[in-house]
């Protein structure tokens, strides 16, 4: 049940990307030629007004034909072409797929602050490391933190993490254990790996209610956050510090968003706000198959006052085209060669 829900879920975000083009294509006198749900054979569809409506054999994701750009778009009149319309009716057209998953993964993100509140560290010890400070001058797991050097602890990320990471001074740490007040004396220890002073403690979460208006905030915060981690990620890339068991493609989607939804269900509207917004990212590229590049085409015909030529546009599009073939080849055998090895990493978390 998991799977099939998560395989819905991953084909809204690819409709509502579609939709979007779909919207700002009729707002901007575009001629829509179709617009399918799903792909493959045709089961069942309608005309209205000049758009066939779909349903087609395939649940994947769908699309949108777009008179002048398909053939069989001849029965329009030629100033419904797409190469006919205004440069901005056709640049928001291009960007409204995007633009239509990134809102979609705000919406998610805006629910799950509404519905299930903020996440926060708990001031709660859940379980500490062996062998590291805190472990070793005596602090027990439900230990709640009162304060560190006599300064009350409100925010647990802001008062004592980030205080503590950034110094090897010693520390007073006052706890309350079973309703008594207990005060330790520990000094961080420095992690390489992270260039972080650390005590060795690892702190449950905590979810604290809130407001409608301050749901919009949070959701405003994880969706730029999201955008920050697409730019990061691709760095990372560049820089060579992401292994090749990192890359995932599908099935490694469905894999971590089905065990997201067995274990909570706003998790996995997370997980999927998430991909939505880097869906919406990725297809910003500026690549020729990708509505990057489409708007890449259209910046330069702006610019230089001509379009770009079709020969051009198709010998572009057929080499990315088979790039991108490959790319996906390469992430589906390396989705299934790691499957067991990402089953064991799911477990762990």
């Amino acid at each position: 049940m998991s799977v099939l829900i998560t395989f819905l879920v991953f084909n809204l975000v690819i409709f509502v990307h579609e939709m979007g083009h779909f919207i700002f294509a009729k707002y901007g006198g575009i001629g829509v030629i179709e617009f399918s749900l799903g792909m493959g054979p045709r089961l069942w569809g309608f005309k209205k007004g000049d758009t066939d409506y779909s349903l087609r054999l395939l649940p994947i994701g769908g699309y949108v034909r777009l008179a002048g750009l398909d053939d069989s778009g001849v029965d329009f009149d030629k100033g419904c072409y797409f190469q006919n319309r205004p440069i901005y009716h056709r640049f928001s057209t291009i960007l409204a797929g995007s633009f239509m998953n990134i809102v979609l993964g705000y919406i998610l993100f805006f629910m799950i602050s509404f519905f299930v509140g903020e996440m926060v560290i708990s001031k709660s010890i859940q379980s500490l490391v062996p062998d590291m400070p805190a472990s070793r001058i005596g602090l027990q797991s439900q230990d709640v933190l009162l304060s560190l050097d006599g300064e009350l602890i409100q925010d647990v990320r802001h008062d004592f993490i980030s205080v503590i990471s950034q110094s090897d001074s010693l520390f007073s740490i006052t706890v309350l254990r079973e309703g008594v007040e207990k005060q330790f004396s520990c000094k961080p220890v420095f992690d390489e790996k992270t260039g972080l002073y650390k005590l060795g403690i690892v702190f449950g979460t905590d979810n604290e209610p809130v407001g409608f208006f301050r749901s919009f905030l949070l959701a405003s915060d994880k969706t730029m956050g999201s955008v920050k981690l697409f730019f990061v990620s691709f760095k990372e890339l560049f820089k060579g510090n992401a292994s090749f068991k990192e890359l995932s493609g599908p099935i490694g989607i469905f894999q971590f968003a089905s065990y997201q939804l067995e274990e909570s269900f706003f998790q996995f509207l997370g997980i999927f706000a998430l991909i939505s917004i880097l869906l919406g990212m990725m297809n910003l590229l500026p690549i020729p198959v990708l509505d990057g590049g489409h708007l890449m085409f259209l910046l330069y015909e702006l610019i230089f006052k001509k379009p770009v030529s079709q020969k051009v546009i198709v010998f572009l599009s057929n080499v990315f085209a088979l790039l991108l073939i490959l790319l996906m080849v390469v992430v589906t055998f390396n989705d299934i060669a790691f499957w067991s090895d990402r089953v064991d990493f799911l477990k762990g978390l």
